[in-house]
């Protein structure tokens, strides 16, 4: 299905997730057409969104179904609402099952720059690239819009520049984000108190056990704007981005409190159960616990 038939050998896969986002898919999929073998796509509300429906409501996953089912050699669906980062290994998941060697993550707000199209200087780079490093993922680069185009909801990084982004994963079979987090990846066979008791250990090193994304491949680049958006979108997106920052970081505090032996909060019986425990977080990013009380 791809251009870059020297490189035929190799599967890939087009993987996104979405919410409501009948209004950028096209944009964002339609210059993948020809380029990638496969495509994946989940459906989905992240947790803390104060969207009213799990799913959406907008049909964008029937229109992309309608649109590039034909045109790639598989088009997977799924409906997960749920954390972010259950929502995304989902699509790596889905990518194994369909043999996957390298898979190309893009949010629904992302899209191909007109100026980087390059395919097969891509394809070139990429294959060259991945048989002389032993790197798991890859780095494109992506131009950050101002404010008015891209609000950032919670990303801290400048406006009108570009910057790395770690978007391509090979062997995405052997991979699992890790740590809760939605940037940070590992082998399935690597625990997070595997990763969290190293790095106790080496505190101020990289840790081998993470799969880190060193090297940008060029030919091809990529932008993003949420203009295609409603701005009751932009404000769940976020309302929600604040709060699942400090989500994600909660987490990996939680995970690093169990493996020190710090007390369990009055009234749990384990660090899992505080965590999965309804709650929300005020303003200043402090937990506000949502259990019912016993009477």
């Amino acid at each position: 299905m791809r251009v870059a038939k020297e490189y035929k050998n190799i599967e890939v896969t087009l993987a996104t997730v979405g919410y409501n986002s009948r209004r950028e898919i096209a944009r964002m999929a339609d210059p993948f057409v020809g380029h990638v073998d496969n495509m994946v796509m989940v459906d989905g509300k992240y947790d803390f969104n104060p969207a009213p429906d799990e799913r959406s409501t907008d049909g964008w996953l029937d229109y992309a179904r309608d649109r590039y089912s034909s045109k790639v050699k598989e088009f997977k669906t799924a409906i997960f609402a749920g954390k972010q980062v259950d929502k995304r290994q989902l699509c790596f998941d889905i990518a194994a099952s369909i043999g996957t060697d390298f898979l190309i993550v893009m949010d629904t707000d992302d899209y191909i720059h007109p100026d980087y199209t390059n395919w097969d200087l891509f394809y070139s780079n990429l294959v060259k690239l991945s048989e002389i490093v032993d790197d798991k993922v890859f780095m494109m680069w992506e131009w950050i819009p101002d404010d008015n185009l891209w609000p950032k909801q919670g990303n801290i990084f400048p406006s009108n520049c570009w910057r790395r982004s770690a978007r391509i994963h090979k062997d995405p079979a052997q991979q699992r984000y890790c740590m809760d987090t939605h940037y940070m990846w590992c082998p399935k066979t690597v625990t997070d108190e595997e990763l969290l008791e190293w790095q106790l250990k080496y505190r101020d090193a990289d840790n081998p056990m993470q799969y880190v994304g060193r090297i940008p491949i060029e030919g091809v680049r990529i932008t993003m704007d949420r203009t295609l958006r409603t701005d009751e979108q932009n404000k769940n997106n976020a309302y929600w981005a604040f709060l699942n920052q400090h989500a994600e970081q909660s987490r990996i505090y939680y995970k690093n409190a169990k493996i020190l032996g710090t007390p369990i909060p009055a009234g749990y019986s384990s660090w899992e159960e505080f965590e999965n425990s309804p709650h929300t977080f005020d303003e200043d990013g402090v937990r506000v616990d949502l259990r019912k009380k016993e009477k």
